[in-house]
């Protein structure tokens, strides 16, 4: 999407080199010139403003991601020195559907956490399987 979005910019400015050309070369008057000017850089601007929305969305991706990637190598340890309350919070927002079967615990991994413990980036329940 932001390849098509600078893409379509890209057009815009080339169209205004050559808006200019014409203008120069007396091709075209100056209210015609003024005219599309305008409403190319109209384009161009909303443009710009498109693009500042996925920067905008991928730079909060990447700092939630940074945020969960944390929490995920550290869970242990802040598990650890949690108070019972803290624990709950931190087992409510890493598993879903927790439920012991046959005195064995049962669990699912929240998004993202899942897709980080199929990868192994940091094995978040190292050594421990849903069937133990």
């Amino acid at each position: 999407q932001m390849r098509r979005l600078r893409g379509q910019y890209d057009a815009l400015q080339s169209r205004l080199d050559k808006l200019l050309d014409l203008f120069i070369d007396g091709k075209i008057k100056e209210e015609d010139h003024n005219r599309k000017l305008t409403e190319i850089k109209e384009k161009q601007q909303k443009i710009n403003i498109e693009l500042e929305g996925y920067t905008d969305a991928d730079e909060s991706y990447h700092i939630t991601a940074r945020t969960v990637l944390s929490l995920a190598q550290r869970a242990k340890e802040l598990f650890e020195s949690s108070e019972v309350e803290e624990k709950r919070q931190i087992l409510s927002f890493v598993f879903q559907n927790l439920s012991i079967k046959e005195k064995r615990l049962q669990y699912s991994l929240r998004s993202p956490f899942d897709v980080i413990s199929k990868v192994g980036n940091d094995s978040l329940l190292r050594g421990l399987d849903s069937n133990q």
